[in-house]
């Protein structure tokens, strides 16, 4: 397969592999030297392992994870695209850095099974449980429901009652009316 190289992962293999400095040295390398790079990282995937996929740290987006000696190159995700590539490199000496990348590997590998049987573990959990919350949703939705059905009933009935008690108001008022033109005529 052939990988689309970003400037980007073109610049960091003038810089890491060329030994490149300041941006004009590896922009020219790059111009210069195009080809060769492309032909490069290609290679290196040719040969690289491929370690994980998903979004890794603050700020990357969905990448693939390879590894190429002590080499580490991220692809996109969506497309044969190379990112980067950095070297690992501990300033201890080719071998340390080829013993730590093995270690991280085997690290990695075993947090990736750890990661799948638990994901396995708990998948008819967490779908017992997605069914409750469908349920639940579905009595809240109907709750709900009968409680506007409810407030409707009781708006309504406080319409009546309104109307009942401006009824009894008026009656009042016609009794107090009627018991006043008694009591205040002064002459029969």
């Amino acid at each position: 397969m052939e990988y689309i190289i970003t400037d980007h992962a073109k610049e960091r293999y003038a810089e890491r592999i060329a030994d490149r400095e300041g941006n004009w040295d590896i922009k020219q390398y790059v111009a210069c030297n195009d080809g060769k790079i492309t032909e490069d990282i290609n290679k290196m995937m040719e040969y690289a392992q491929f370690v994980a996929e998903g979004k890794f740290g603050k700020g990357y987006s969905q990448v693939k994870v390879y590894v190429c000696n002590t080499w580490v190159i991220l692809v996109d995700i969506s497309a044969p695209k190379v990112i980067t590539l950095y070297k690992v490199d501990l300033n201890l000496g080719e071998e340390f850095n080829k013993e730590y990348m093995s270690k991280s590997l085997e690290k990695i590998k075993a947090a990736i099974a750890e990661y799948n049987a638990t994901v396995e573990a708990t998948k008819e959990e967490i779908k017992g449980y997605d069914d409750f919350i469908v349920a639940n949703d579905a009595e809240i939705a109907e709750l709900k429901s009968t409680i506007r059905s409810l407030q409707d009933l009781s708006d309504s009935y406080k319409d009546v009652a309104k109307n009942l008690k401006a009824k009894n108001k008026a009656a009042e008022m016609a009794m107090i009316k009627t018991v006043e033109d008694l009591i205040t005529k002064k002459n029969f």
